[in-house]
């Protein structure tokens, strides 16, 4: 579980390996004197020589989801009702409650990467595409070091290019994605579907630009009523601009490549 900093990873130094069509890159990083970045190397301790999870990783093709939903039905052994001429936000929330659904009962059932494949393709139409970043996870092969923990407390002002950041995996949306994808106005299903960084798992990204964000007055307007109630009861005293858009900071980049166009390759430690 979590353990407290200490003078071991003072100044720890790791190296992570990326390459494109005809380079490969070895940058240094600086771990980041925290608590949570002291945790975090434990578990890549343990994780390094394990092949990353493609799906995860955004390494995966998520472009077909009327293939990849028609898998998930049969996988699940549901009707496939969810019907689409043309792939609108109503229809991703309305594939996200099938996804929702069935989860639990799947989560343990063998073979189940399509149930991965289906959810991440929903939030691949999203955002339009793969994600503008380098995002490295483990999927089911980080099993048991993967815990609850709420990370909100931990977040940095903002991203910084090329430095790691520990990744929000949570089955969910954070609160500005749920207003901007037009979910359902009540407090039940805000407090249902949206989160807050609450699970300490191992993956984490790398954008490729610095990255901050701002609340539109609509979305502060639009939270107002709700967001006393969804605060209390994921025991946080606020829920600020940092918390929607920033992320934990883990380690610190040595360089300033552009790495773009590269891929993670392995963790040298």
């Amino acid at each position: 579980m979590f353990v407290h900093h200490d003078n071991i990873i003072k100044g720890q130094k790791l190296k992570l390996l990326f390459s494109n069509s005809t380079d490969v890159l070895e940058c240094t990083y600086r771990l980041n004197e925290s608590v949570i970045a002291a945790n975090w190397f434990r578990k890549i301790k343990h994780l390094k020589d394990l092949p990353i999870d493609p799906v995860e990783s955004y390494m995966s093709d998520l472009s077909d989801i009327q293939s990849l939903y028609r898998q998930f039905c049969d996988y699940a052994q549901i009707p496939k009702e969810v019907k689409w001429n043309i792939l609108d936000q109503d229809v991703l929330n309305e594939l996200h409650k099938v996804y929702e659904s069935h989860h639990s009962t799947l989560v343990d059932v063998p073979n189940n990467e399509i149930m991965y494949r289906f959810h991440k393709s929903i939030h691949y139409h999203e955002i339009g595409g793969n994600p503008k970043k380098i995002v490295v996870g483990w999927g089911i092969n980080e099993g048991p070091v993967s815990y609850d923990f709420l990370c909100n407390n931990f977040y940095a002002d903002a991203v910084k290019k090329n430095n790691l950041y520990l990744s929000w995996i949570e089955l969910g949306k954070r609160p500005s994605d749920y207003y901007a994808n037009r979910e359902p106005e009540s407090q039940e299903r805000i407090n249902e579907l949206c989160k807050p960084h609450i699970t300490f798992a191992a993956n984490f990204f790398i954008t490729h630009e610095d990255k901050t964000g701002k609340f539109t007055q609509d979305f502060i307007d639009w939270f107002a009523p709700y967001k006393k109630s969804w605060c209390e009861k994921y025991g946080l005293d606020d829920w600020t601009a940092k918390d929607e858009y920033s992320a934990p900071l883990l380690a610190i980049a040595e360089h300033d490549f552009d790495l773009s166009d590269f891929e993670f390759e392995k963790i040298i430690i």
